[in-house]
C-alpha cells in the first residue's frame, strides 16, 4: 500500500457514559421488610448481605473475607478497616453511621463463625438478587455493584465531604471518586435535608 487509505478519514465515535444503578431508601426498606417463606431462607441471608453491602459500600469480594480482625469498635459504634484487594487501598467504614448496617453486623457476629457474614459465590449471589428484587417489586436490574453505588449516593446526599466518602470506598486517588459527584436529583434533595444519621 502506497498510501495509508484512513489518512484523511475521521471517526467520530460518541462515547457514552454507562448509568450507574443505585437504590433509593424507599426501594432499600422494601428489602428489609421483604418476608421470605421457609424454602427461601437463603434468600434471607443473601438479602442481609446485601443490605449491608449498600451500608457499607464494599464489594462483595471484600465482604467474603471480612473477619472480626476487620472491625474496630469506639463509643459509638463498629468502625469497619482493611484493604481492598484490587489495589491494597486501605478503607475505613463507620457502621454506627447506618443503624441497620450495624445490626445486621452484630447479627451475623453473634453467630461466632471465623467469617463475619456467609456468603455464596458471585454469580449465585447475582442471581438470588434478581429473585429478591422481583420480590420486592424492585424493577431494576439490582446486582452486587448497585449496593456500592447505593452507598455512595447516600453518603453523598447525607453531606459527606469527598475526602470521607473516597475513603469509605478506598480509592487511592480522591480523583476516583469525582464521577460520584455529579449532581443528580437524589443528591440535591439529600443535600437539601439535615445530615443526621442515615435511616432506612
Amino acid at each position: 500500500i502506497l498510501r495509508d487509505p484512513f489518512y484523511d478519514v475521521e471517526l467520530d465515535v460518541q462515547i457514552t457514559k454507562p448509568k450507574r444503578v443505585a437504590l433509593t431508601p424507599e426501594e432499600i426498606r422494601k428489602l428489609i421488610d421483604l418476608k421470605f417463606k421457609e424454602d427461601q431462607e437463603h434468600l434471607a441471608r443473601d438479602r442481609d448481605v446485601f443490605v449491608f453491602m449498600c451500608c457499607c459500600g464494599l464489594y462483595y469480594k471484600v465482604v467474603q473475607i471480612l473477619t472480626e480482625e476487620n472491625l474496630r469498635q469506639n463509643e459509638n459504634g463498629y468502625i469497619l478497616e482493611g484493604d481492598r484487594i484490587k489495589t491494597g487501598v486501605q478503607f475505613i467504614i463507620p457502621i454506627f453511621k447506618i443503624k441497620v448496617g450495624e445490626e445486621l453486623l452484630i447479627k451475623y457476629k453473634s453467630e461466632g463463625n471465623r467469617l463475619l457474614f456467609p456468603t455464596i459465590t458471585e454469580p449465585a449471589f447475582n442471581r438470588a438478587l434478581k429473585d429478591i428484587a422481583a420480590l420486592a417489586g424492585i424493577e431494576k436490574n439490582v446486582t452486587n455493584k448497585v449496593a456500592r453505588h447505593t452507598f455512595t449516593d447516600l453518603m453523598i446526599s447525607k453531606g459527606f465531604p469527598r475526602q470521607f466518602v473516597s475513603k469509605m470506598l478506598g480509592h487511592s486517588k480522591e480523583q476516583t471518586t469525582e464521577i460520584y459527584y455529579e449532581m443528580n436529583a437524589y443528591h440535591m434533595a439529600g443535600g437539601l435535608s439535615n445530615f443526621d444519621d442515615v435511616v432506612f
